[in-house]
């Protein structure tokens, strides 16, 4: 079901970067020379490698959670239920499931909001007994929004903008989060906001966005401080502003957000609105790497291959291509190749093909979170030309 829900496409770009409208296409052929000392990057490439190091028991904890929060439904956040806590009240109760799910209805028809929103919750992910059913959870939380509760003004806006449950109608959804901000609830300010930045819709309005964002940046919520800090950094309904966007973005960078993490990189790649630093730059990158962050592996691709600001390792760059191949990024078939039939040996080639299958991406609780609700790119509500990979994955 996932797919229904996702408000960003699929988008595939070629091996490119592009931003402040400087543009660079690497070629394996060009500017290649000779690694002077592989053992200099060793740290770095054990960093990216030891992401493989995640046990199954981990795995499957995170897989658990993900599914007990139902966040793989909605771009939107319909989280508002705590399972935890529901379990501790019906224990405390001594009630079996049935008994607490007969409380939870009589509750539900005496108008109780907390009754409505559990059974809302409890409609759209099937639990406790209930099969899915998204027109009764749209039922119970529209019997909750009418006594103006902003957890259910917020969900009843996520059904309307993902059509689940009702007709998708982007404009009511629009107003119904703009109620639950106006009550102060924050994610309905943010969905809001990704609303208004949609470029080539009817809605969009930068400023209204970015008075939104800043609204949700001063709550310290890192994907409001990222979005705000991307605008700032490109001009975006706001007046161009380096220091601030670059404040911003190493927030949510710092936060484990593997987008601002890559951004970050790139910027001190660059050394656009802070000092260029090559180590620093690379460090962000191996972050988002770790995570899965295609946008980085091609960065660190095209560092190893390159030569030209690191020393070039081709074992290394054989690696990242082998990924973005996998991935399925245009173009880093036939580089990986080029590595491996001229610049690495046989044992090398073996071993460097073993280290990229063994790869297990670690995306952080907020990555997920983030590419539940939005997608795979933030950037991209903003700028249409942010420097960001984004690939079809099998679901």
């Amino acid at each position: 079901m996932r797919h229904l829900l996702l408000i960003i496409g699929i988008l595939i770009s070629p091996i490119s970067t592009v931003f402040a409208g400087e543009t660079a296409i690497i070629s394996l052929t060009d500017g290649i020379v000779t690694s002077k000392d592989r053992e200099e990057a060793k740290e770095t490439a054990q960093e990216f490698l030891d992401a493989k190091a995640r046990s199954h028991e981990n795995l499957q904890k995170g897989e658990e959670k993900e599914k007990k929060k139902g966040g793989i439904l909605s771009f939107m956040n319909f989280s508002f239920l705590d399972d935890d806590k529901a379990k501790e009240d019906k224990a405390q109760k001594q009630e079996t499931q049935e008994e607490y799910m007969e409380r939870m209805f009589s509750m539900a028809e005496s108008g109780d909001v907390s009754a409505l929103l559990n059974l809302g919750y409890m409609y759209i992910y099937g639990q406790n007994g209930l099969e899915m059913n998204y027109k009764k959870a749209f039922e119970y939380y529209k019997l909750a929004a009418d006594q103006g509760n902003d957890v259910a003004l917020n969900n009843l806006g996520s059904m309307y903008y993902g059509g689940v449950g009702i007709k998708k109608d982007v404009e009511k959804a629009a107003k119904l989060f703009a109620q639950a901000s106006d009550l102060g609830n924050i994610d309905a300010s943010l969905s809001l906001a990704i609303i208004y930045l949609t470029e080539g819709t009817a809605m969009y309005n930068d400023k209204a966005a970015i008075q939104l964002l800043k609204k949700v940046a001063e709550t310290n919520n890192p994907t409001g401080k990222y979005l705000l800090g991307y605008a700032y950094l490109k001009g975006i309904g706001v007046p161009q502003n380096k220091t601030k966007a670059i404040k911003n973005i190493r927030f949510a960078a710092d936060k484990n957000y593997d987008e601002a993490q890559y951004i970050m990189g790139y910027l001190y790649e660059r050394g656009f609105g802070i000092p260029q630093n090559y180590n620093n730059a690379m460090r962000y990158f191996m972050r988002a790497a770790n995570q899965g962050n295609v946008s980085a592996i091609n960065e660190l691709g095209e560092l190893y291959a390159l030569g030209n600001r690191i020393n070039a390792d081709y074992y290394k760059a054989y690696i990242m291509y082998n990924l973005l191949a996998y991935y399925g990024v245009p173009g880093a078939e036939k580089r990986r190749d080029i590595l491996g039939t001229t610049k690495l040996k046989t044992p090398e080639l073996l071993q460097a093909q073993t280290e990229a299958e063994s790869f297990t991406p670690q995306p952080s609780k907020l990555t997920q979170d983030i590419r539940t609700k939005f997608g795979d790119s933030l950037a991209l509500y903003v700028d249409k030309t942010a420097p960001i990979i984004v690939v079809k994955k099998d679901e």
